[in-house]
């Protein structure tokens, strides 16, 4: 098998928090580590099972014990918690200044600053609740989406 490619990184934040979407699909064998540095990923994914990986130390620190991240079919998206919330977003997600091919921003998560405090938060929802841990999970397990949507019975037109 060929070296590992890097995976491509989307990102957006808000002052006390950084979400990250690791896109890579159909991900098997993924390891997703969060420090107060920053965090890093291996994985093989997509329809070769492809070798994947990212590390990133991030612009500041973070802190590695509230942040979380969760596993998907197309993707691995975390959300890290900023170490001290800031007053001003950070200018970029990577300590090192130089732009990198593969870490982009992530328009459908991105609220202008001016904006952020008039913004809904649902982007935060996939990670909130009786989750705790999902990191360690590694995801929903063995969910299925439509038994569920079953045994919730007649939606009449769904």
């Amino acid at each position: 098998m060929s070296a590992s490619t890097h995976a491509n990184i989307l990102w957006a934040q808000r002052r006390d928090r950084v979400f990250v979407t690791i896109a890579v699909q159909d991900v098997k064998n993924a390891s997703v580590t969060i420090t107060e540095k920053g965090f890093s990923f291996k994985g093989n994914g997509g329809t070769e099972s492809q070798a994947f990986t990212a590390e990133i130390a991030t612009f500041k620190d973070i802190d590695a014990s509230a942040s979380k991240y969760v596993v998907r079919d197309r993707s691995i998206e975390l959300l890290l918690i900023k170490k001290t919330a800031e007053d001003e977003h950070w200018p970029r997600l990577t300590q090192q200044k130089q732009k990198v091919a593969w870490i982009q921003c992530d328009w459908a998560k991105y609220v202008d600053e001016d904006a952020e405090d008039e913004k809904d938060d649902s982007a935060l929802a996939d990670f909130g609740g009786g989750m705790g841990g999902m990191g360690a999970m590694g995801g929903m397990g063995g969910m299925d989406f439509a038994s569920m949507m079953q045994g919730m019975g007649g939606m009449g037109g769904m």
